[in-house]
């Protein structure tokens, strides 16, 4: 029997879903490569601040070998500290030179100074509207105190100012009339006197 398959178009369209299903799955793959990576670079984070004092001790296995007594171990093992320590200086002191006739010694008895740290300042070009200011602030707040107070003198004496309505009502005819009333009045107010 034979099995319909559908049209050259169809054929097209599946080939298409899969290839776009095989892209997907592929991306899916990296990123949990990704993740993977992040996740043992977090679990190794640890070892990356470990403090190492081994350099000292595999510096004295390798200079001992043998039987030594215990006065010459402990001379080496000082030895061996104080060449440390002097390594670790000069990795601290070093500094970019550019005088060709500055003789580097390393024994040298006067130690280097650091440079002077030069005293920050503030610049009085730079624009520091935006920071916050006390007296700014003091400012600020007594203008708005003014202009509410000014507002609130505004609004009384819109309030006292006289208004004409005009209404209607009906009982069974209409009836029309026209009120002055003050602005500031309320509803029942204007009930009362209608």
């Amino acid at each position: 029997m034979a099995n319909y398959t559908g049209s050259i178009a169809d054929a097209g369209r599946l080939i298409h879903i899969a290839k776009r299903r095989e892209r997907h799955k592929e991306d899916i793959e990296k990123q949990k490569k990704k993740i993977q990576a992040e996740n043992i670079s977090l679990i190794n984070i640890g070892e990356k601040f470990k403090a190492h004092y081994d350099a000292v001790e595999q510096q004295l296995k390798s200079s001992t070998v043998g039987l030594v007594t215990l006065d010459e171990m402990k001379a080496k093992q000082e030895d061996v500290i104080k060449e440390r320590e002097k390594q670790l200086a000069h990795k601290e002191k070093c500094v970019l030179s550019f005088d060709p006739d500055e003789e580097e010694n390393e024994d040298n008895s006067e130690p280097l100074e650091p440079p002077k740290k030069k005293k920050i300042t503030k610049d009085p070009t730079v624009d520091t509207s935006f920071l916050p200011d006390k007296e700014r602030e003091e400012e600020e707040n007594r203008l708005r105190e003014q202009l509410r107070e000014e507002w609130m003198k505004r609004q009384e004496e819109i309030k006292k100012e006289p208004i004409n309505i005009a209404f209607s009502y009906w009982d069974g005819s209409g009836h029309r009339r026209d009120l002055k009333m003050r602005k500031g009045n309320s509803i029942h107010q204007f009930l009362q006197k209608a």
